[in-house]
């Protein structure tokens, strides 16, 4: 008896172990869903505030252009993303690169605006936004796979939902606050929250995100 007491403790406790893991996967997951839908349209709602900044040389067409990576990328990175996502493990790898992906496209962002004047800059800006926008196959094509591998089949339904409907609250954030900070601080205010919410995305997968 006090054997199968023991059993049943430790099972117990390797259950709330996987429902913990199953929740980090989700919670990582949907942050970095979030913050791709909000790389994806930081640019629509502050439209004036980035002529200023890169006056002369922004433009309707440049403005475009950056809000059409996503689409563009997405056709591009999307076979590469299914590929690595069928390999064992590939869930956590897809993700882990996402990430990166991500910090490295914010960073970039944010060097473009140190000197915002200079007609590089607007190219910089252009590189970091395509490196963003590769994650999006990421954000969009992987709540299913997710869904499958983590959670059992009664919760999965609810499970991707959350993790499909993360990228359009990112879109829905970015209309929301853009224009707020970029109006009471400049638009180079906004390029550090994604390059901040980047670091802290990177360092809670590297540290928490099970294998």
């Amino acid at each position: 008896q006090f054997l199968y007491f023991i059993g049943k403790r430790a099972a117990m406790g390797s259950e709330r172990v996987q429902q913990a893991k199953k929740f980090i996967v989700l919670s990582l997951f949907c942050a970095l869903s979030a913050i791709n839908g909000f790389a994806w349209l930081m640019f629509d709602p502050a439209k004036k505030d980035l002529e200023k900044v890169f006056d002369p040389h922004f433009s309707t067409s440049q403005l475009t252009l950056l809000s059409s990576w996503q689409p563009i990328m997405y056709m591009v990175a999307a076979p590469f993303a299914t590929a690595a996502l069928v390999k064992p493990d590939g869930l956590r790898t897809v993700m882990k690169v996402g990430c990166v992906l991500e910090l490295m496209g914010s960073t970039i962002k944010f060097l473009a605006l140190i000197s915002p004047h200079h007609a590089f800059s607007l190219a910089l800006l252009h590189v970091g936004q395509i490196l963003s926008a590769c994650v999006s196959p990421i954000a969009i094509g992987t709540p299913a796979e997710l869904s499958a591998v983590w959670f059992p089949e009664d919760q999965r339904a609810r499970a991707t939902g959350c993790a499909v409907l993360a990228n359009n609250l990112g879109n829905g954030i970015a209309y929301l606050t853009v224009p707020a900070i970029a109006n009471a601080f400049g638009y180079s205010h906004v390029v550090m929250m994604e390059f901040l919410i980047a670091v802290i995305l990177i360092s809670l997968s590297w540290l928490f995100l099970p294998p």
